[in-house]
């Protein structure tokens, strides 16, 4: 298999996000930083003790970070005692959170897991069918599950599952904002405003219905073209995933987020 990853911060050198990739395995986490301290290290953490073997249970997922966990906080706590007062306490109370979305190649199947709202996707160019771990557009309307170092796992928040092998496909995993972009993009191309998932983020005043209806505005475009080819010619390096993706922003297409994309074909 041949796989490739790219991430950029919204800031200047700074990105709480992550990416692997390797000939077997893809994966993206999300570090949170609307709360706790350490969100990027802690995503990075993630990745690097990812198992090089399929996760493919909710227990196997909970003891995989129950085994981890410790190392990273501990290393972080000494950081977060250099700081002030305030930041200590924040890390003892809340930790640090990230989501995570992973992919193996498990002999001939596509392995998959996710936690939180990072999605893994695949993408037939025979039948043209995009399939997302994500079940309905409006998820992302909700705040997302993360994995914490304070808290214990939710199996609300923990999915997993198998995609058949193809060479007509492709397998890939997206950080939340790019993944939103990526399904809307897919649900108009079909059926335009008529689609129920559409629908209903559009009746919901969040942020995500102004990048429907700016989306819907477009005039007529072809998903597997203008959208999904467009991300994988623009992730090849990294000055052209930023200019794709900041263009995307100032057209009012895609949240200002950290953005991180991996393939596999």
């Amino acid at each position: 298999m041949i796989s490739r990853a790219v991430s950029i911060g919204k800031e200047l050198n700074y990105n709480e996000d992550a990416v692997l990739a390797t000939e077997s395995m893809i994966a993206v986490s999300d570090g949170a930083g609307g709360g706790g301290l350490f969100a990027d290290k802690w995503a990075q953490f993630l990745l690097a003790k990812l198992p090089k073997t399929p996760i493919k249970s909710f227990k196997d997922f909970d003891n995989w970070i129950d085994s981890i966990w410790e190392e990273f906080y501990s290393v972080q706590e000494v950081e977060a005692q250099k700081l002030d007062a305030l930041a200590l306490d924040k890390f003892y109370s809340e930790g640090s959170f990230a989501t995570i979305a992973a992919i193996w190649v498990d002999n001939d199947c596509i392995q998959w897991l996710t936690y939180g709202d990072s999605a893994v996707f695949s993408y037939d160019y025979e039948t043209h069918e995009l399939n997302c771990t994500v079940n309905c557009l409006s998820e992302f309307n909700k705040a997302p599950y993360l994995v914490s170092t304070n808290e214990p796992l939710n199996t609300g928040g923990f999915k997993c599952g198998i995609f058949p092998a193809s060479p007509s496909k492709i397998y890939f995993c997206a950080s939340d904002a790019i993944s939103f972009y990526i399904l809307a993009s897919y649900l108009i191309g079909k059926d335009g405003n008529t689609n129920q998932q559409i629908k209903e983020v559009c009746s919901s005043q969040s942020k995500n219905a102004n990048f429907i209806f700016n989306l819907l505005s477009k005039k007529k475009f072809n998903f597997e073209s203008d959208i999904l080819n467009k991300l994988q010619r623009a992730s090849r390096n990294k000055h052209n995933f930023s200019l794709h993706l900041n263009r995307l922003y100032k057209d009012g297409l895609i949240a200002s987020d950290d953005y991180s994309i991996c393939f596999m074909t």
